[in-house]
């Protein structure tokens, strides 16, 4: 080394000079991210989410009136939490290229496998263990009275006396994504992708009745919350595969979010809040520890955080405590709940029971 130096000290690492294309190189490069990077900024993302679906269900109707109010006032800012994940899992998909590659029966096979076994599964431990805790009267029955086994038929179906509506997202989780990956397996550009959903996304939102005149329904959703979610799917996934479109989609998403609070409209919210959002944290490679560990785990965090954990505790502050610590009473029950539940699933992961969650 030393004597190649000596003869000719250009070609010397240390006082070698990339040239104009080895920058550009340098350059490119740098802007692709790790899937450490990746992984950390997806796990920020659910996070902030997974904190807004658990805020926006401390409104119990058993808490003092202005309570509940400043609850649910905060819960309009917090519409957008539930439809993050579906950009989520629209961005997911474009990380791997084994998964890009899985022929689509394949892929609905596997998340079916992954998404309806919690589905089932805890809603029959839910109806169980609702009438249980009705029985002993830990919680109200303010419902028709149904028996466990009708009240999980109920549940299933989405009729009267049904539990657990965020269980619905599992369910709805994977008919979104089977119809966007169908989408995305015609081969279709990129841009037209990208403008496929924002038509979705922008058409839903403007004019959900048009919509909601199609024939029947889909399951657990309208046909306009279907189409924004499914704009969001797409948009993920274009967000992945071209990361500097981030901008673009958070001006959007920006815009879509000023035009919601103008006419105070949470719809609007729920769906152009999620892509400000996911394009703010995805695109700017944004990352939180703390957060991160909460949307680590998620999956379980939504699954179980209510009624059976966060309603009994909000049901004892609003009997036991005066008005004026209910509202610090409500966010710190719903701190520790996340944290319960954080806990929680490391132990299911480890478990034989690690497929009753889905993070």
């Amino acid at each position: 080394m030393r004597l190649n130096a000596l003869i000719n000290p250009l070609h010397h690492p240390s006082t070698h000079v990339p040239g104009a294309g080895e920058q550009a190189l340098a350059e490119e490069t740098s802007l692709v991210p790790t899937r450490a990077e990746v992984d950390h900024c997806v796990w920020t993302l659910k996070g902030i989410a997974i904190l807004g679906v658990v805020f926006l269900h401390l409104s119990s109707t058993h808490l003092a009136e202005d309570v509940r109010e400043t609850l649910l006032g905060a819960g309009f800012f917090w519409q957008w939490a539930t439809p993050t994940f579906m950009s989520v899992a629209g961005f997911l998909y474009g990380v791997s290229s084994s998964v890009r590659t899985e022929h689509w029966f394949g892929f609905v096979r596997r998340r079916a496998n992954r998404l309806l076994i919690p589905f089932f599964v805890v809603s029959f431990a839910y109806a169980v263990a609702f009438g249980l805790l009705v029985e002993f009267g830990v919680l109200d029955a303010r419902q028709e009275q149904f028996v466990w086994w009708e009240r999980w038929l109920n549940t299933l179906s989405s009729s009267s006396g049904r539990l657990g509506e965020q269980l619905y997202f599992l369910p709805y989780l994977l008919m979104v994504s089977a119809v966007g990956v169908l989408v995305v397996k015609l081969k279709i550009p990129l841009a037209g992708a990208a403008a496929t959903g924002l038509m979705l996304l922008v058409a839903s939102r403007a004019m959900p009745e048009a919509f909601n005149q199609l024939p029947l329904h889909p399951p657990y959703r309208t046909w306009d919350m279907f189409a924004s979610s499914l704009g969001l799917f797409l948009l993920g996934y274009v967000l992945q595969r071209r990361p500097l479109v981030s901008s673009f989609f958070c001006v959007a998403g920006s815009v879509g979010v000023a035009i919601a609070f103008i006419f105070e409209n949470p719809w609007i919210l729920r769906y152009f809040g999620a892509l400000a959002l996911s394009s703010l944290i995805l695109g700017a490679r944004l990352s939180q520890p703390a957060l991160a560990w909460v949307g680590k785990r998620s999956g379980t965090i939504f699954l179980y955080h209510t009624p059976f954990l966060l309603q009994p505790p909000l049901q004892g502050i609003g009997t036991a405590f005066p008005a004026s610590f209910q509202l610090p009473l409500a966010l710190v029950t719903g701190v520790l709940v996340i944290m319960l539940l954080g806990v929680v699933h490391d132990w299911l992961i480890r478990s034989p029971f690690k497929r009753l969650t889905f993070a």
